[in-house]
């Protein structure tokens, strides 16, 4: 694979995780082979899987879903249901891979690969400015 992984990233794998403590939350980020080319997205998946599944899309470029942790941190939502946060190829701690040509038909199949893995059926999402769920 070409490209890089951002400097604070986990190491590769399905198992593969690195706690990071953000604010007052602590996170563990995991990351998937989600690519033909090899590239991992990175997720991070909080909360009860018995609730409901909230699934957070970060934006394009070097935004991470790191910036959702106030919201899932917030004591209206915290404690409620199951939060997946999800770090588009190219973004945030996901591999930014050179070989990848970031169309948003292959971020669709990025999002639905993790979700597929991580075996949601139904969950509410929600996206950033630049990842429009409309």
């Amino acid at each position: 694979m070409h490209g890089w992984a951002h400097p604070e990233a986990p190491e590769r794998g399905l198992a593969s995780r690195r706690s990071r403590h953000t604010g007052a939350i602590m996170i563990e980020v995991k990351l998937l082979p989600v690519t033909a080319s090899g590239a991992h997205a990175a997720h991070l998946d909080v909360g009860a899987a018995d609730g409901t599944t909230s699934v957070y899309i970060g934006g394009l470029g070097l935004a991470s879903t790191v910036s959702f942790a106030p919201v899932i941190g917030h004591p209206a939502i915290a404690g409620r249901g199951r939060h997946v946060l999800v770090d588009l190829v190219g973004s945030g701690w996901s591999d930014h891979d050179d070989s990848f040509a970031y169309p948003i038909e292959e971020h669709a199949a990025v999002v639905a690969t993790v979700i597929d893995a991580l075996e949601i059926r139904w969950s509410r999402s929600s996206g950033t400015h630049s990842v429009d769920q409309s």
